[in-house]
């Protein structure tokens, strides 16, 4: 074996093994903040979400990211396009990021849950089926972390969930579920 502790490979590799290394790694260093592992999708929302309500539209938005500009937890519920347009500028600050996505305010709420920055990966947040009730819509987060012995990335993350649903009630609240990996 050759190296220097940091980069151990076998000597039959070399440096270039070792440069191509440092330039995933650089490159991962980079995209990971600027949302280079976002999960983007236009789904169908699940019926259980639409319990009592009218469905909206066929397809919704749901992302699920390990980077964002949002460094603290933080959970909102997104009613207009000027919330939305905020939040949006701070969890994606590069000018070059993602523009702010289509959501139908008439007939939809944004809900959004950022973890805040976490000191390695193996973090990860998403929504359970949304429950609603006359005048109140329970949304649960589940928040998996990694346990003790997992393996994971040694970058900071600041994992994060946003959706849009049908129109909820006035009174919302989050319900949290820490998992472990």
């Amino acid at each position: 074996m050759s190296g220097n502790g940091i980069f151990s490979t076998p000597a039959t590799f070399g440096a270039g093994y070792r440069l191509h290394y440092v330039v995933l790694l650089a490159i991962t260093t980079v995209m990971l903040p600027l949302g280079g592992t976002e999960a983007m999708s236009q789904r169908p929302e699940s019926p259980s979400q639409t319990a009592g309500q009218k469905k909206s539209t066929p397809a919704g938005l749901n992302i699920v990211m390990s980077g964002s500009g949002i460094r603290e937890t933080k959970q909102d519920v997104l009613r207009t396009k000027a919330e939305f347009a905020a939040i949006w500028k701070k969890h994606s600050p590069h000018p070059a990021g993602p523009k702010v996505p289509a959501v139908d305010f008439k007939r939809q709420d944004v809900v959004a849950y950022f973890l805040g920055a976490k000191p390695t990966g193996g973090w990860s947040v998403a929504f359970g089926e949304i429950k609603i009730e006359a005048d109140k819509a329970t949304v649960p987060v589940i928040v998996t972390k990694p346990g003790p012995n997992t393996i994971v990335t040694m970058a900071f993350t600041q994992p994060c969930a946003i959706r849009s649903v049908p129109k909820l009630p006035k009174n919302v609240v989050f319900a949290i579920e820490e998992r472990e990996r």
